[in-house]
């Protein structure tokens, strides 16, 4: 970022940084905490620890060798942030910038991180923390206090606590935290409390405990490389051999009409070749004719019948090339579109499994040469093959004996070509395979320049993406060597072709007319060139089907979810009217060779109804939701919302009729209206109305275009609870009978969380909503709370009851919280005090705009 006013002065050798979106790289662990230096076991240990990682690496399938996958896609939230953090503390840095790497894990994790990696491991470090965990305040040696882009304060803790504001502020916060920062001091190694995150299909447990015994971190490090890699996680690239199938042909020529279309093209391509020999042949005619004695036709027929075969030959070239551009066209966007669709309508699993790089390699330049290259390629070898073909037929009409000629001649160029055609097809193979790495190096350095820069690692990423970009290019390379190779070898062969049409033509010198002679040499000087085009652009013709291969095999083998409409079952269009929901002893496996993920669950929720779903990491929440959208299909059971089985209806009836406000906020690049009514369904004026019920109007309306102002990619230019409460005035907007809420209020401040918590009771009073809790306060006061733990639903009743349960789950998970806080979270469940009056007489004062 661009400083355009004043200086800033930095007197350190090095430093880090760690953004409040944590960038993780598509590599293992120890990839990402190492970053490029080299590996140091005593630090390496430290790291882990002061990070609160021992745990973490040791329940994962292959310790700190586990691939994460893109983005982190195999890790939780705080896993994310807390290796990002270890990042930072790897380097061993001079200053460290840490934005809200705090926020993301439960009180016990947080405050081991302040404690031993903040306060511990970087002690004597210039450290700059910007966080909304205001009781961390009193352990810094100064404090800024921004607002709106502005410093306000600025001074130790203690002489900001005598400002009246900013002390009510810090007291508030402790007083409604109180529960989990007693908890903190009083427990600092107990398990995991309230923050309870789920796990991703392909990491079957992940954990947001600190730390396990300390001689495990050891054993962690040490064990790791030696673990069978069962885990993985991107699947290597499919990859083709042998000649290509015939299938794929087939596919490209139906995809612009069939084999009608085939065979017309040959027909015109066969026809303007025909048509090229004719007038050759014509003009020679037209001079043997000439020295007849008696030769009574007219100069004007010879012409007339010249003109006339040019005139064909014209048109039919004009008609080829036209029907030519018509099918690549065609081709190329029907295959477009139905690979898109597929891709689109693919299942999660496919995209945690394959790089973006790679499908961007496909859209890109497989679709590129589709489009430009191998219709081009098309075009020059039917060309070519059929005017070798009408050659051969001249000379041999001319002179027969060229026919015994012609057969050694034939086996010269189809060894040759066998032989080439072999090499280039792999080669084209394998630089469409070696393209996608470095697609999606270039994708992910970009997504993570800022961090790079701030690690000054810009010269290893740009080392990584030359070694790319060499590796893509060696195939490259080798195809415009073996071309040549082709070259030499057709020249030879073509040659002998011209000795053998003059030896023959010498030979035949008394019986055959010079204009017939001089019309078999021409031509035999012609195929030279002809028959390397042919041979080489068959081969290329072949070499780029390979693009068409890969796009069928996205057309065609890429496991789809259901079918997003179903005539004939469809629901009603006010369905759901109530948004009663029934889980009917559902099962759910991620896979079929893993273990349940749900099993036997039975819950009715009644309409209207606030349903919390809890429970410890791993326990199947988030498998509930994801059954529920049927993102993962269930194998047993059924799902019913208001008595319309979901599995019988298509996904887009069933998720049009569902809304969710996630936990990591997603913005899509374009406008603010875009992104809150992508579907255009809904009028200004109802998007004002929802923007104000989710206090963001004054906001949108203070920018320059309003509701057609710019959202950047994943919403970078807002914050994250400006993006978490856009996710809201979505929700508002839709109005859908069932809402499902994925903590949403993880990562930001605490007058944002006021402000949507509060939005949340107030505007869905009449819907029913399911909330996964991470926090506790968040479910406390709902209808019922349903307890899950290892995918079996252990408890489901009021919270009120299920605390009087002294060996029950959630009255276990309420005591783990702290005394006061679970004293004042049974007031909240008893119904002595509102927890929704509480956030309205307490933070409602301080939102911000």
């Amino acid at each position: 970022m661009a400083c355009i006013r004043g200086s800033v002065e930095l007197s350190a050798r090095s430093m880090c940084y760690c953004p409040q979106q944590p960038w993780i790289q598509n590599a293992t662990i120890r990839d990402n905490i190492c970053f490029g230096k080299p590996f140091n076991k005593s630090k390496y240990l430290r790291t882990i620890k002061c990070c609160a990682l021992e745990r973490d690496l040791e329940i994962l399938p292959n310790g700190d060798e586990t691939e994460i996958g893109e983005k982190g896609t195999n890790l939780s939230g705080g896993q994310r942030h807390r290796i990002s953090l270890a990042r930072a503390v790897y380097s061993d840095a001079e200053i460290y910038l840490l934005d809200d790497v705090l926020s993301a894990v439960d009180a016990h994790v947080g405050k081991h991180i302040f404690d031993q990696c903040i306060n511990g491991e970087l002690k004597g470090k210039t450290i700059i923390l910007v966080t909304h965990q205001w009781h961390f305040l009193k352990d810094c040696d100064q404090v800024l206090v921004f607002e709106n882009g502005s410093l306000t304060e600025d001074g130790t803790y203690d002489q900001l606590m005598q400002n009246q504001k900013f002390g009510q502020i810090v007291q508030q916060f402790i007083l409604e935290n109180q529960g989990q920062i007693e908890n903190q001091q009083s427990n600092p190694d107990d398990g995991d409390s309230n923050h309870l995150e789920e796990s991703n299909p392909d990491v079957q447990t992940k954990v947001e405990q600190p730390m396990a015994p300390s001689g495990s971190t050891q054993a962690v490090a040490s064990s790791a490389p030696t673990k069978k890699a069962s885990g993985k996680l991107m699947q290597d690239e499919e990859r083709s051999t042998g000649s290509v199938d015939w299938r794929v042909y087939k596919s490209y020529f139906n995809s612009a009409g069939g084999a009608f279309i085939a065979l017309f093209i040959l027909s015109l391509f066969a026809l303007s070749s025909a048509a090229t020999v004719l007038s050759g042949w014509w003009l020679s005619y037209w001079a043997e004719d000439s020295r007849t004695p008696n030769q009574s036709r007219s100069l004007i027929f010879y012409i007339g019948i010249y003109i006339g075969i040019g005139l064909g030959a014209v048109s039919l070239q004009f008609v080829r090339e036209l029907v030519l551009a018509f099918t690549g066209i065609q081709s190329c966007t029907t295959l477009h579109k139905k690979a898109l669709d597929r891709v689109m309508r693919a299942p999660c699993s496919f995209f945690d499994t394959t790089p973006v790089g790679r499908i961007i390699n496909r859209f890109s330049k497989d679709m590129e040469t589709i489009d430009s290259q191998l219709i081009m390629n098309l075009k020059s070898f039917l060309g070519s093959f059929m005017s070798v073909l009408a050659s051969l037929c001249l000379i041999a009409a001319v002179t027969p004996l060229f026919l015994i000629v012609l057969v050694p001649i034939t086996l010269l160029y189809y060894f040759v070509q066998q032989y080439y055609r072999y090499t280039s097809r792999e080669l084209k193979r394998l630089a469409s395979i070696t393209r996608s790495p470095l697609f999606a190096h270039f994708g992910e350095t970009l997504s993570g320049v800022s961090t790079i820069r701030a690690y000054q690692s810009e010269k290893r990423f740009c080392e990584l993406n030359q070694k790319y970009i060499d590796e893509a290019n060696e195939s490259v390379y080798f195809q415009f060597a073996a071309q040549r190779w082709l070259a030499v070898r057709i020249e030879c062969i073509s040659r002998f072709v011209v000795f053998s049409a003059a030896m023959l033509a010498v030979l035949y010198r008394d019986s055959l007319h010079p204009s017939l002679a001089g019309l078999s040499l021409t031509f035999a000087l012609q195929i030279t060139g002809s028959i390397s085009y042919a041979v080489r652009n068959f081969t290329d013709t072949e070499s780029n089907m390979n693009s068409v291969e890969r796009i069928v095999y996205y057309c065609d083998e890429i496991e789809q979810e259901a079918e997003p409409i179903i005539e004939g079952k469809r629901p009603p269009e006010n369905w759901p009217d109530k948004g009663q929901i029934e889980f009917d002893h559902l099962w759910l496996k991620y896979r079929p060779t893993l273990d349940p993920a749900l099993k036997d669950f039975t819950a009715n929720v009644l309409p209207a109804e606030k349903v919390g779903i809890a429970g410890r990491t791993g326990a199947g929440k988030s498998t509930l939701v994801m059954a529920l959208f049927r993102l993962v299909e269930y194998y047993k059971g059924t799902v019913r919302i208001d008595g319309i089985d979901i599995s019988s209806i298509g996904l887009h009836d069933l998720r049009s009729k569902l809304s969710i406000i996630p936990q990591d906020p997603f913005m899509f690049s374009g406008t603010i209206r875009f992104n809150i009514d992508p579907n255009q369904e809904y009028s200004d004026a109802e998007i004002w109305q929802a923007l104000e019920r989710s206090h963001m109007k004054s906001y949108v309306s203070q920018l320059p275009l309003g509701l057609s102002d710019i959202v950047t990619e994943n919403g970078d230019n807002l914050s994250v609870g400006q993006r978490q409460l856009f996710c809201l005035a979505r929700a508002i907007l839709r109005k859908t009978k069932v809402l499902v809420l994925d903590e949403a209020t993880a990562s930001v401040d605490i007058e944002t969380d006021a402000l949507i918590q509060h939005t949340i009771r107030k505007e869905f009073s009449e819907r029913t909503m399911l909330t996964i809790a991470h926090r506790l306060n968040t479910i406390v006061d709902s209808d019922k709370v349903a307890v899950l733990d290892y995918g079996e639903l252990k408890e489901f009743d009021s919270p009120k009851e299920l605390l009087t349960q002294p060996q029950g789950l959630f009255n276990m998970l309420v005591n783990q919280t702290g005394k006061s806080n679970s004293e004042y979270l049974r007031r909240i469940a008893n119904g002595e005090i509102s927890y929704l009056q509480e956030l309205q007489n307490n933070h409602l004062k301080h939102s911000v705009e």
